[in-house]
């Protein structure tokens, strides 16, 4: 489930990727009533990827990086997925029947 306002992006890690994925976000910002909220956004990347390109990354924008994220309290899992990823969930289902 995604609010309305929620945009999940996807890029190689390119120059050229990664400019046009500003460029998208301006145009929608300008043909829209949207306007994207710096503090709450995020960049994730492989851990493969080369530190400067993160930096130039960086560069490009003034997004944070994350190592994990979480989307409505779940983790947007970055790599295998493992039971002890969910166990979160668990321990608050059980705390509300124990309510």
């Amino acid at each position: 489930m995604f609010f309305t306002e929620d945009v999940l992006l996807f890029a190689k890690v390119s120059t050229i990727h990664i400019q046009l994925m500003i460029s998208v976000i301006s145009d929608l910002c300008n043909v829209s009533s949207f306007k994207v909220n710096l503090d709450k956004s995020r960049v994730i990347c492989s851990k493969n990827t080369n530190i400067h390109v993160k930096k130039y990354i960086s560069y490009l924008s003034t997004v944070k990086f994350a190592s994990n994220l979480k989307y409505l309290g779940f983790p947007l899992i970055h790599g295998r997925i493992k039971r002890i990823d969910f166990n979160f969930v668990l321990d608050i289902i059980l705390s509300k029947l124990a309510d």
